[in-house]
């Protein structure tokens, strides 16, 4: 019943999201979007539209060179801070935020936009480590996850990189 907003920041990351739903979910996520219970949208495209919910993805990495470029779209223009402004002002309730890279993969930066996301991943940061998060996940629920070998590989890198601790038992 809650009313959801799903955006990713940028238009290649929100198609890449949609492509990778089932049908089955792209027919509720379309009937949702019709319905005005959903919005389903690139952060450049975030204006006036509220939520209960906001699911936020946040898609980058580092290039061939292991460098972590902070091309941002929007949030690195000039008042770029501002739309990170809207885009988390649009949530009521809660805001789920998902990423693939922490507050520790950002270099310095004099962009204003950009220093206010480090802030966000910051305070995203201390907020998790009161939280006592478990750094140890079994084989058996990574595997629920993964479409195939590249699935895996990906996931295992990631909980690795951040700490986790895998169980390779299968009981």
């Amino acid at each position: 019943k809650e009313k959801l907003g799903i955006v990713a920041f940028s238009e290649t990351h929100l198609d890449c999201i949609y492509e990778n739903l089932t049908e089955e979910i792209k027919i509720l996520l379309n009937k949702r979007m019709d319905d005005d219970t959903l919005f389903f949208q690139s952060l450049e495209k975030v204006q006036g539209d509220e939520c209960d919910r906001l699911i936020v993805s946040f898609g980058y990495g580092f290039n061939s060179e292991k460098k972590f470029e902070m091309r941002f779209g929007p949030v690195n223009l000039n008042q770029g801070h501002k739309r990170l402004n809207v885009l988390f002002s649009r949530a009521k309730r809660n805001i789920d935020f998902f990423s693939s890279v922490t507050y520790s993969d950002f270099p310095n930066s004099e962009n204003e936009g950009v220093f206010h996301l480090k802030k966000w991943f910051e305070m995203i940061q201390k907020r998790e480590g009161l939280k006592q998060v478990d750094k140890n996940i079994s084989i058996k629920n990574i595997l629920k996850g993964c479409n195939g070998y590249h699935d895996l590989i990906s996931y295992l890198n990631v909980y690795q990189n951040r700490g986790y601790k895998i169980n390779t038992n299968p009981f």
